[in-house]
């Protein structure tokens, strides 16, 4: 399965790849590889909440925590409703 790792307090992605998939990001969001600067794009256009209903379309998602509370409170209602654990959350 693939994973995306999100670490909130950098805005970082990483996309982990698996057998031959390169999994990139999901195609609508017109990215290949997210930077630190167009996931703060993709974000900023398209809103956490959307953002994050596309990843967990497309991916096992890993989070680590955020120093920005309301983002820290968006994710875990995404991740309860999507059933996903996550399993990142210990190891920020």
């Amino acid at each position: 399965m693939k994973t995306l790792i999100l670490d909130l307090n950098r805005v970082l992605l990483y996309i982990s790849r698996t057998s031959d998939d390169f999994a990139i990001a999901p195609d609508r969001f017109g990215y290949a590889v997210y930077t630190t600067s167009s996931c703060q794009y993709v974000i900023a256009r398209i809103g956490l909440r959307e953002f994050l209903d596309a990843c967990l379309a497309e991916f096992q998602v890993i989070i680590w925590t955020s120093k920005t509370a309301t983002s820290t409170r968006t994710i875990l209602d995404c991740l309860e409703k999507k059933q996903v654990i996550p399993s990142g959350m210990a190891s920020g």
